[in-house]
This record gives C-alpha cells, sequence and structure tokens, in this order.
C-alpha cells in the first residue's frame, strides 16, 4: 500500500513537472536500437545534461522480449558445426526506441530529467507492452521494472530487485568488499544471483568504511553507501539482468555550471595617426 501511494505521489510530481518542462525547453528528440534501449538513452542523458539516472533490468520471460544471440556474440563457434545448446545465449530482443523530451534549462533542472525519464519509460511501453516506474531520492532518478510479460504473454508485476529488504552487519571493509556484501544479501533475499560488474575499482579500494544496515532496501544501502564515498552523489548503477544479474556502478559527468569565459575578440592593429607604411620597390634584374 505505501509502494502504491509512493508511486502515486511520484507521477503527480511527474506531471506538475510537465507543464513546467514544456513551456520553457527546448523541443529534442533522443533514438537508439538496441536490447536495452531505455538504458541507452539514459546513458545519453549522461552525457549531454549530467543527468544521474539509476537503472534495473527487467526478467523477460515472453517469447516475443528474447532472440538468440548466440552466433552474434560467440566467437569460438565453428561454421557448419550443430551448436550446443548448453552454449546457447539468450537475451533481450532489440528494439528500436525515439522519445521526443525537454531539453533541460540549465545544469540543476531537476522538474526536466524526472519529466524527461517518464516520457522515456512511455514511449518504451508503447512499443514493447512492457511498463518501468520512474521515481526520485535525494540526487537521483530511479527507473526500474513494474508490468512485464510472463511466459504467456500475460502483463504480471515485476518488483524491482532493488526494493528487497538486505542486512548487511557492519565490519571495517573497502568500498569493493561492502559492494560484495551488498551483492550477497541481494542474492539471499531474492535467490537470483547477483554479482559485482563494471565499478570504479580504485575508487573503492580506497574507500573504507565500518557501516551496516538492517532490513533495509537494496536501493537504500547502495544509494548510502556511494553518497559517503568521495563524490559519491555523482555515482549511480545498473543493475544488469543476462542469466544472472551484474550490479555495475560508474560516475556520472558533471557539467559545468559556471558561465564559460567570455570570448576574447581580436581587434585589427592601427597604425599612429599619420603613420606610412611604405613598400620597398622590387629588385632590379641582373
Amino acid at each position: 500500500m505505501l509502494k502504491f501511494i509512493g508511486f502515486g505521489l511520484v507521477n503527480l510530481l511527474v506531471l506538475a513537472c510537465f507543464a513546467s518542462a514544456q513551456s520553457s525547453g527546448e523541443p529534442k528528440v533522443a533514438t537508439t536500437v538496441g536490447p536495452r534501449p531505455v538504458e541507452d538513452v539514459i546513458l545519453q542523458w549522461e552525457k549531454l545534461y549530467g543527468w544521474n539516472i539509476a537503472y534495473e533490468d527487467p526478467r523477460f520471460e515472453y517469447a516475443d522480449d528474447l532472440e538468440d544471440v548466440t552466433v552474434k556474440v560467440r566467437k569460438d563457434l565453428k561454421p557448419g558445426e550443430p551448436i550446443d545448446p548448453n552454449k546457447r545465449i539468450i537475451a533481450a530482443r532489440e528494439r528500436p526506441l525515439s522519445v521526443t523530451y525537454f531539453k533541460p534549462t540549465g545544469v540543476d533542472d531537476a522538474a526536466a530529467e524526472l519529466e524527461a525519464s517518464q516520457r522515456l519509460v512511455d514511449a518504451f511501453a508503447k512499443i514493447a507492452g512492457n511498463t518501468f516506474m520512474v521515481s526520485r531520492s535525494d540526487g537521483r532518478v530511479h527507473i526500474v521494472p513494474d508490468q512485464i510479460r510472463d511466459e504467456s504473454g500475460h502483463l504480471q508485476h515485476n518488483e524491482p530487485m532493488m526494493n528487497t529488504l538486505i542486512s548487511v552487519p557492519p565490519q571495517p571493509r573497502t568500498g569493493g568488499e561492502l559492494l560484495s556484501a551488498i551483492c550477497d544479501a541481494l542474492s539471499s533475499g531474492t535467490g537470483h544471483s547477483v554479482g559485482v560488474g563494471t565499478i570504479p575499482a580504485n575508487a573503492m579500494v580506497q574507500f573504507r568504511t565500518e557501516a551496516g544496515y538492517e532490513n533495509r532496501t537494496a536501493q537504500e544501502v547502495l544509494e548510502d553507501f556511494l553518497n559517503k564515498m568521495p563524490n559519491g552523489t555523482h555515482y549511480t548503477w545498473a543493475l544488469l539482468f543476462q542469466k544472472d544479474y551484474a550490479l555495475n556502478i560508474h560516475m556520472v559527468p558533471q557539467l559545468s555550471t559556471s558561465a564559460p569565459p567570455p570570448v576574447a575578440i581580436r581587434q585589427p592593429r592601427t597604425r599612429p595617426k599619420g603613420s606610412v607604411r611604405t613598400i620597398p620597390p622590387p629588385p632590379k634584374a641582373q
């Protein structure tokens, strides 16, 4: 019930932001083609606007949402030989996605970020039938699965992995060790294998913590952990699914909020008044 109320409040906030962003921002279009088109657009927005949007993959089950990518991915196949069923790789089907949104009026235009995120998941729902939820925490927008088609093609609620309650006992750790402990707790709490994916290894090794957590959602735990790291509010994550889950962490590019320096205009040189520029005569022929 609380989740439903929270989601309703988020929708009201999105609707409230819609008019503001629509009336002030320039309309833009983001397009992509791929197995994770929602994440692709998120990454485009990171580079363009510095938006911090955390993402979680759905677990697709319906045949039309999946495709066999074995030939595309595996490099150990021999031409003409039958493919071992155990070597086949089934992944999300590639889909084209186009979303119209409104460009932010500045680096801190949170309303445009939230409204664009809602437009993104709405555009995906129209082409795929599956849906995502959009919410905001302190400093991040979150896009997580909501309604996903089951094996028979019927939409079913897909509880986000990051909503799982987990506990991590306090003890001295590096950032990487704490991240591994979070993944282990998430695996135990869901029955799905979750491993550490691509992360900023140096930053994780250098960070030391004794933090512990008791019965908090994985999203709250991960967000609290990252925010306590140096420049931690600039980190975001993508929980990606390919048979198993991989939790990937990266830093969002930070765009400058200061005005660019004035461009120096080079003025033409002027000679003192009354001066005469002389041109030497050409040399005489020998």
